[in-house]
């Protein structure tokens, strides 16, 4: 199920999902329905047990590092919004290239009773075709900490190309350093048609 402004059960969920990126709030980006989605999992009891975001850019005369570095990736008027002593570092390479029709992926959660389904694999494509078929991007991308890339998520989610450094200070989320991940169409394109080609249904006891 796909909500453009539905807010995310991320209070209710604390103890098993960090605070949420500034990207994502409302609150902080202005963004509405035709600009970002949420696409949420529900069990049969009606209960929330799934959370993917994205959100769309117009990068034609920008870049990402100049988004990021400035703060615009957080807060519509950074001046007002950030926090005291709040910046972001970014060195990986291709921040600079980053730019044109941008998808930024993220906010993905899963409830924990749910993760051995292989939801946290499947969840973020679906989110980066949808990018592609809502917005038209040239590219999706996100940033992972440190201490969730490590454990292989990245790859297994999908995203193939990382580079370091995106360093978050005195953020919402904290002060952590992250990796810069991004796919292009192309690559996202052809990792679905795999994934489809290599899908087999198994039974799962619910």
């Amino acid at each position: 199920r796909t909500s453009g402004t539905h807010s995310f059960p991320l209070k209710a969920n604390s103890a098993t999902w960090r605070p949420l990126l500034p990207i994502f709030n409302p609150e902080c980006g202005r963004f509405g329905a035709e600009s970002a989605f949420c696409l949420l999992g529900y069990n049969d009891a009606g209960e929330i047990v799934l959370a993917q975001a994205g959100r769309f850019f117009d990068w034609r005369n920008t870049s990402f590092y100049e988004e990021a570095t400035s703060l615009r990736l957080f807060y519509h008027d950074p001046a007002s919004l950030k926090g005291e002593g709040e910046a972001i570092e970014v060195t990986a390479p291709s921040a600079r290239l980053i730019s044109g029709r941008v998808a930024f992926t993220g906010a993905h959660w899963c409830r924990p009773d749910f993760r051995e389904r292989g939801l946290p694999s499947i969840t973020p494509r679906i989110a980066r075709a949808l990018a592609i078929a809502r917005w038209d991007v040239d590219l999706t991308c996100t940033i992972m900490a440190k201490d969730i890339y490590t454990r292989g998520i990245a790859r297994r989610a999908g995203y193939f190309h990382s580079e370091w450094t995106v360093e978050l200070k005195n953020t919402p989320t904290g002060t952590f350093p992250a990796a810069l991940l991004l796919s292009a169409r192309s690559s996202i394109i052809a990792d679905l048609e795999n994934l489809l080609v290599n899908f087999v249904d198994t039974d799962v006891d619910v």
